[in-house]
């Protein structure tokens, strides 16, 4: 457990960012909310909107789901290959590269 951290009530959001270095591997898609909910967002510059998972996940299980599911985050993909698809046209650009992508 992280040193900062001397019980489980002074758990903080700021800690809980650190210490699963969300920032990181989230990308921008995944973040936690001041309230302590960890949200998807459609696009990693999308600051204000995101699905709340926790909600999601009461919302499956009321609608008789068992947990655990598979969540599919298509605009995330969908995304990540238009980022990966502008990097190669800038870097053939950036090169004079004459080829074809």
């Amino acid at each position: 457990m992280h040193d900062s951290i001397s019980a489980p009530g002074d758990w903080s959001v700021a800690q809980a960012r650190e210490v699963y270095n969300i920032d990181r591997w989230g990308g921008g898609y995944f973040a936690v909310t001041e309230s302590g909910r960890m949200v998807a967002r459609r696009r990693a510059d999308d600051a204000q909107r995101g699905v709340d998972l926790h909600a999601l996940a009461q919302a499956l299980a009321a609608q008789g789901h068992t947990l655990p599911v598979l969540v599919r985050f298509n605009h995330i993909l969908h995304d990540r290959v238009d980022v990966l698809c502008g990097a190669f046209a800038q870097a053939i650009a950036e090169q004079g590269y004459g080829g074809r992508y």
